[in-house]
């Protein structure tokens, strides 16, 4: 179904150009809220001010954004990737909620449940500079999404341990952009190797470089919500600096189209597929202060799991800490990642990776 693809992608280019060359598409005007009150209840006022540009408010981030130098990469066998630059950025555009409307002189109400849609796209890519022949950068994700959101402000989405901050559907697509078929064949009847995969001559060669290249993608509905669990929860919708507060985010996919065969190694020619790697998918994060650090420490486990349970499993984990430099504070990134998926060209291999970087956003 590639017109999954080509909506999405199509649409955020759409919506990019129309906010860069005329402003905001459904609202040319930058509101401003004023804070009342409507029977007990807390009223956000939406006036609308002239204003040349778009409306920054609409572009916000959707998952963390970052850059890693340098990344180092080894598979569980032992073969090491040549060290490179990763970059990560994912955002959302703001289609329609409480604030944007049609109707911009509706109030809102900041203790009222809002339906969210939005664009997304979530890319990652990999710069080998100086570090490989021409020094190439290469895509591992593009991901455009169309999302619904349901976001729950009420008091009856909370309880003394849990409480809900949002949850609903996107329909996406996730490729690497590349273009080699993982099925095509060796047509050389003068070498031994003809009629083999090309995937499995390059197996045994140890040619990391050639997976780098392979088409995968897929197409499926992403399920998710977000929690916060523990104390605190239902005092305020962040949580404390306490080990007892967590936020919970939950995902998981329902696939109906995937380009994800395998043709090499021990697992080719069997019925393994992406979503035996990634169907469920659970993300912790915590802020944690120490006697010796001015500042809190961010902690976030993502860990991912498919249909064959703990045999697929794979898990990232992100230390998020300031640096203070000549007055300067930087947001310092460490992140580790251990098992598949690390690369969806080659998501199968098992990876154990580990980067020092900025972290640009949450």
């Amino acid at each position: 179904m590639k017109f999954i693809q080509n909506a999405c992608l199509s649409a955020l280019i759409s919506v990019s150009c129309c906010v860069c060359v005329s402003g905001s598409l459904f609202a040319a005007d930058t509101p401003e809220t004023v804070d009342k009150t409507d029977n007990g209840d807390a009223i956000e006022e939406v006036k609308f001010v002239k204003k040349g540009g778009p409306d920054d408010r609409r572009f916000i981030p959707l998952e963390p954004s970052f850059l890693l130098l340098p990344q180092h990469s080894q598979t569980y066998a032992g073969e090491e990737d040549q060290r490179a630059l990763e970059a990560r950025f994912s955002f959302q555009y703001i289609i329609f909620n409480c604030e944007f409307t049609f109707f911009p002189s509706r109030k809102c109400k900041t203790t009222q449940d809002t339906v969210v849609t939005s664009l997304s796209y979530t890319g990652e890519f990999d710069f080998y500079m100086g570090t490989r022949e021409s020094g190439p950068v290469i895509n591992r994700i593009s991901n455009p999404a169309l999302n619904l959101t349901y976001e729950t402000k009420e008091e009856k989405w909370k309880t003394d341990f849990i409480s809900v901050n949002h949850f609903g559907v996107s329909l996406e697509h996730r490729s690497n952009g590349q273009v080699i078929d993982v099925n095509k064949r060796l047509t050389d009847p003068t070498s031994p190797d003809n009629g083999k995969f090309l995937t499995q001559i390059a197996y045994e060669s140890g040619d990391i470089e050639y997976f780098d290249e392979l088409s995968r993608g897929a197409d499926y509905l992403n399920f998710k919500s977000k929690f916060q669990i523990g104390k605190g929860s239902t005092e305020e919708r962040d949580c404390d600096s306490t080990i007892w507060c967590v936020d919970m985010q939950l995902h998981f996919k329902h696939y109906f189209r995937s380009d994800s065969n395998i043709t090499w190694g021990e697992l080719a020619g069997s019925s393994l597929r992406i979503w035996d790697y990634d169907r469920l998918r659970l993300i912790l994060t915590n802020e944690f202060e120490f006697p010796m650090t001015e500042h809190p420490v961010q902690v976030d486990v993502d860990y991912t799991m498919g249909d064959r349970l703990s045999e697929t499993d794979s898990v990232d984990i992100n230390i998020i800490t300031p640096l203070l430099w000549r007055g300067l504070n930087f947001p310092l990134l460490i992140r580790y990642h251990s098992g598949p998926m690390d690369r969806l060209s080659d998501y199968t291999r098992g990876y154990k990776s580990i980067g020092i970087g900025i972290y640009l956003s949450d």
